[in-house]
């Protein structure tokens, strides 16, 4: 019997259906599938990530469940997603700041 192995980059990069970082470090994903959500609270428990989780129906009536933590959190473990996730933060970071002047 073969065995798959379960990468906890390849859970939070593949699973979430979006992620968001708020220019400050903190990394929000979220997912409308319980077993998804599962999933990921799985992987960033392996990885002894600190997190909130939530869920809520958004205004189109949709349920979702959310995971908040920090990117660097994840720079170690899950290299590919906090570079895609770095990129995301450097850009709302410059967006958020460009707004204030």
């Amino acid at each position: 019997m073969k065995k798959i192995e379960i990468d906890p980059n390849w859970v939070l990069e593949k699973l979430p259906h979006t992620h968001y970082v708020n220019g400050e470090g903190l990394i929000s994903v979220y997912t409308s599938d319980a077993t998804d959500a599962h999933f990921i609270e799985l992987a960033l428990l392996t990885l002894r990530i600190s997190y909130e989780t939530y869920d809520y129906v958004d205004d189109n009536g949709a349920f979702a469940f959310g995971f908040d933590f920090w990117l660097e959190d994840i720079e170690v473990d899950c290299p590919s997603l906090f570079f895609r996730m770095n990129e995301m933060n450097n850009n709302n970071w410059i967006r958020k700041n460009s707004l204030k002047n």
